[in-house]
C-alpha cells in the first residue's frame, strides 16, 4: 500500500485547482471570510488559527495541515504557484494544469528525500535582508533575530548566513515526510506567536502581512538543513505561465508601483488623439528617410534603413492594440521619433569625414581582395588565434548543449532552462562559477565575433571547416538556451552579406543562403511554439510590441523616482567596473548602487502591465538607457552618436578593398538588429567581442610585419 500524501493549495479567491487527489483547496482565512469559497474546505475547522489571517497569511493554512491532516506526507503550495511536473512530455502540454507535478511524481521523489522545496532564487545584486528591507520593514529581521537568540540561539549563525546570502528558497511552499513537517511546525510557530505582537505592519502597496519574515524563513532553512535531505524543485505558476521573477522592489522602498501602473494607464487612455497624430507623423518621418537611404546607397542592409524599418515595424504593431496590449504613453512614440531621426541625421553625417563618390562606394568591394589569414598573403586576421577561440567556444556550447539536454531529460521545459542561464529562475545553469564566467563572458563574445566572420568565409569559399564547426556551435547555442535573437542576428548578417557580395557569388551559394535564411524562419517559430503556451501569433505580437511597452513602462518609473544617470548608463561597461573595485576595497556609493539597479532593472523584473496574460522583462530597448542618463536630451544626443558611428563604419566597408571592416559592420548591425532590446553597445559582453576582434586584427597585422 502506497503512502499517503495531501498538500494544502492556499486560496482566497475561486480559482482553478488540480485534479490530482493529492491536492486539497483550502480556504485561508475562512473564519474572517466565510462566503468567499463556500464548498471548499476552510482553514477554520478543527484546531486552526484561521482568524489571524491578516497577519499570518498562508502560514494559517500550514497551521491547519499540522494540526488536522494525518497523511505520510504533507505539504503547502499555492492556488498559482505549485510544483511543476518533472515530466517533458506534461511540460509541453498547452495547459497549465497538466504541467503541475502530480501526487505520485512528487511521492516518488520524496522517496529519495525527507523535503520537497522550490529551488533557490538568486538575486545577485541584493542579499536576503536587503530584498526583504527594500519590500517590506526590515526591522521584522532584526525582531525575529532576537527571539531567536533567546528561544533557539544554535540557529541565529544559520540565520545571519541566510541574511548576508544572495539566494534563498522562497514562496512558503514544502512538501515533507509528516514526522519533519509536525516537527517543523512544532519549532515554527512559538517563533511567530512572539514574533506578531512585537512587529508593527508598514502599510505598502505590496503587502497585507504584519509577519513576512515568518513565510520566507521555513523554506529557506529547511534547505539549508543538510540532515533533512532537502530535494528541490522548480516552482510553477499557472496562471503567469513563467518561471522569473516578478517584480522585485526598487531600492529603499522608493518605488510605488501601484501608483505607477495607475499613472501609465491614465498617460495611455486620455491622449489616444494624439498617440495616433505621433503615430502618423512617426510613419511619414521614417516612410521618407528609408526612401531617402535607399535612393543614396541602393542597400537595405544600410544602418539607416534597418534601423528605420525596424523601428517602424515595431511601432506599428504596437499601434494596432492587438491581444489586449495596453499600448504606451504619448510621449513614448515621441521619444521613439526623436530618436530614430537622430539616429539618421548621425549616420548621414558620417558621409561628411568620409568623402567617397557614389560610384566608389557602391562597387568597393569588387576591387577587394578574398579575406586574407595567416595562411594568406596580405593577411588581415590571425587565423591561428581564431582557431584557438573558436576551440574554447566549442567547449563553452559543449558544456550549455550537456547541462541543457540533461534538464531537459529531468523534464525541464525551454522556459525553465533560459531562466538557469539568464538568472530568471533559481537553478543555476553551470553549479560552478568560473564555468558560468567562462560560458557567459567569454563564449557567448567569442561566437558575436566568430558568426560574421565565418559568414565571410562562407561566401568567400575560404576555411570550410571552420565555418562548419561556427555554425554548429550556433546550432547548439540555440537548441541550449531557446534564444531566438541568435536566429535574428544570424538571418539579418546573412541577408547584409548577400547585398554586400550579390556580384561575386556563385547560384550554390546563393541556394545555401537561401535554404539556412528558410531554416533559421522555421526554427524562430518552433521556438517560439516550444516557449510559449500562447497563441502563436500572439506570442510573435508580444515578442515586436514589448520594446514599446516595456519603455513607456520604465521611463514612468524612471521619472518618479528621479534617478538621473548623467551617461553612466550608456558606457555601463566602465562603469559597472569601477563600482566592482569600489565594491572589492568595501567602499560604497549609493550612486553607482543605484545605476546598477536601475540599469539591471528592466532585466529583473517583470510585469504584466502591457497583456492581460503573461509577465514580461528586458524590452526596454537601447532608448531606455540613453533616457536614464539625460531624459530626452540623451535620447537625441547618444542616438545621434550612435548613428555616426554605425554611418562611419558602414562607408568603411564599402570603401576599403579588405573584409575586415566589413565585418566590423556585421557586428555593428548585431547592435542595431537588437536594438530593440538593450543598447548592444554599452553592453559588457559586446565590448568583450571587440576586444577579442581587436585582438585577431593586430596579431594579424604583426604577422604581415614580421613576414616583410
Amino acid at each position: 500500500m502506497s503512502e499517503s500524501i495531501r498538500i494544502a493549495v492556499a486560496m482566497h479567491k475561486p480559482y482553478r485547482t488540480p485534479d490530482d487527489p493529492a491536492y486539497l483547496p483550502l480556504h485561508v482565512g475562512a473564519a474572517l471570510h466565510p462566503d468567499v469559497l463556500p464548498g471548499i474546505q476552510g482553514d477554520d475547522e478543527g484546531d486552526n488559527i484561521s482568524r489571524l489571517n491578516a497577519s499570518y497569511s498562508e502560514l494559517t493554512a500550514l497551521y491547519w495541515m499540522w494540526k488536522n491532516c494525518d497523511a505520510d506526507y504533507k505539504g503547502l503550495v499555492h492556488y498559482r504557484r505549485l510544483f511543476a511536473s518533472p515530466s517533458l512530455a506534461n511540460r509541453l502540454r498547452k495547459d497549465r494544469f497538466v504541467r503541475i507535478a502530480s501526487g505520485k511524481e512528487i511521492r516518488e521523489a520524496l522517496k529519495k528525500t525527507g523535503a520537497v522545496v522550490p529551488r533557490s532564487r538568486n538575486y545577485y545584486i541584493e542579499t536576503m535582508r536587503s530584498h526583504y528591507a527594500h519590500t517590506l520593514d526590515g526591522s521584522h529581521l532584526d525582531v525575529m533575530r532576537d527571539i531567536l537568540m533567546s528561544k533557539a540561539p544554535e540557529y541565529v549563525p544559520m540565520f545571519d548566513r541566510c541574511m548576508a546570502s544572495t539566494s534563498g528558497h522562497m514562496f512558503n511552499m514544502l512538501v515533507m515526510r509528516a514526522d519533519l513537517f509536525d516537527a517543523y511546525c512544532a519549532w515554527l510557530f512559538p517563533l511567530i506567536d512572539e514574533l506578531a505582537p512585537r512587529s508593527t505592519p508598514r502599510h505598502t502597496p505590496h503587502s497585507r502581512n504584519v509577519i513576512p519574515a515568518g513565510q520566507r524563513a521555513p523554506a529557506g532553512r529547511v534547505a539549508q538543513n543538510k540532515r533533512t535531505g532537502c530535494r528541490r524543485i522548480a516552482s510553477y505558476q499557472p496562471g503567469t505561465d513563467r518561471l522569473g521573477k516578478k517584480g522585485q522592489g526598487l531600492p529603499h522602498g522608493q518605488v510605488r508601483r501601484q501608483e505607477i501602473r495607475e499613472e501609465l494607464l491614465i498617460y495611455i487612455g486620455k491622449s489616444e488623439r494624439n498617440q495616433r497624430s505621433l503615430f502618423i507623423l512617426f510613419f511619414i518621418i521614417s516612410v521618407f528617410t528609408i526612401y531617402l537611404d535607399y535612393f543614396a546607397h541602393k542597400d537595405i542592409s544600410s544602418p539607416v534603413i534597418v534601423f528605420t524599418s525596424l523601428w517602424l515595424f515595431i511601432c506599428t504593431l504596437a499601434s494596432l492594440r492587438l491581444y489586449g496590449f495596453t499600448g504606451y504613453s504619448e510621449k513614448t512614440i515621441g521619444y521613439i521619433t526623436c530618436g530614430s531621426v537622430a539616429f539618421s541625421l548621425g549616420a548621414f553625417s558620417s558621409t561628411l569625414v568620409n568623402k567617397q563618390t557614389t560610384k566608389q562606394t557602391r562597387y568597393a568591394h569588387l576591387r577587394g581582395k578574398n579575406l586574407q589569414t595567416s595562411d594568406g598573403n596580405q593577411q588581415q586576421l590571425c587565423f591561428t588565434f581564431l582557431e584557438i577561440i573558436l576551440a574554447l567556444a566549442c567547449v563553452g556550447s559543449a558544456l550549455s548543449l550537456f547541462y541543457s539536454l540533461n534538464a531537459f531529460r529531468s523534464g525541464a521545459s525551454y522556459m525553465e532552462v533560459r531562466g538557469s542561464r539568464l538568472g530568471y529562475n533559481d537553478e543555476q545553469a553551470f553549479s560552478n562559477p568560473i564555468v558560468g564566467l567562462f560560458v557567459t563572458y567569454f563564449c557567448g563574445p567569442a561566437m558575436t565575433v566568430l558568426i560574421p566572420i565565418a559568414i565571410v568565409f562562407l561566401f568567400k569559399k575560404q576555411h570550410k571547416k571552420f565555418s562548419l564547426i561556427v555554425f554548429l556551435c550556433a546550432l547548439a547555442d540555440v537548441i541550449s538556451s531557446g534564444g531566438r535573437i541568435q536566429i535574428i542576428y544570424i538571418v539579418s548578417q546573412l541577408i547584409a552579406a548577400f547585398f554586400y557580395y550579390r556580384k561575386t557569388i556563385s547560384s550554390k551559394t546563393k541556394k545555401i543562403i537561401k535554404n539556412a535564411t528558410i531554416v533559421g524562419i522555421v526554427m524562430l517559430f518552433v521556438l517560439t511554439s516550444l516557449r510559449t503556451s500562447q497563441n502563436f501569433l500572439q506570442a510573435i505580437y508580444a515578442y515586436f510590441t514589448l520594446p514599446v511597452g516595456l519603455f513607456s513602462y520604465y521611463t514612468s518609473i524612471v521619472d518618479v523616482n528621479n534617478f538621473e544617470s548623467f551617461g553612466a548608463a550608456t558606457f555601463y561597461p566602465l562603469f559597472y567596473v569601477l563600482a566592482s573595485v569600489i565594491s572589492f576595497f568595501g567602499a560604497k556609493t549609493s550612486f553607482l548602487d543605484n545605476l546598477i539597479y536601475y540599469v539591471g532593472l528592466p532585466q529583473e523584473t517583470w510585469t504584466s502591465t502591457l497583456f492581460p496574460t503573461g509577465s514580461y522583462n528586458a524590452f526596454c530597448s537601447l532608448f531606455y538607457f540613453f533616457y536614464l542618463d539625460f531624459r530626452i536630451i540623451g535620447i537625441v544626443l547618444f542616438s545621434l552618436l550612435y548613428g555616426f558611428i554605425s554611418g562611419y563604419v558602414y562607408k568603411k566597408q564599402r570603401t576599403r578593398t579588405n573584409d575586415t571592416w566589413f565585418i566590423f559592420y556585421l557586428l555593428i548591425l548585431r547592435t542595431i538588429v537588437g536594438s530593440f532590446m538593450i543598447f548592444q553597445l554599452g553592453n559588457t559582453k559586446f565590448f568583450v567581442s571587440l576586444f577579442i576582434f581587436g585582438i585577431a586584427i593586430l596579431l594579424g597585422k604583426k604577422e604581415i610585419k614580421e613576414e616583410s
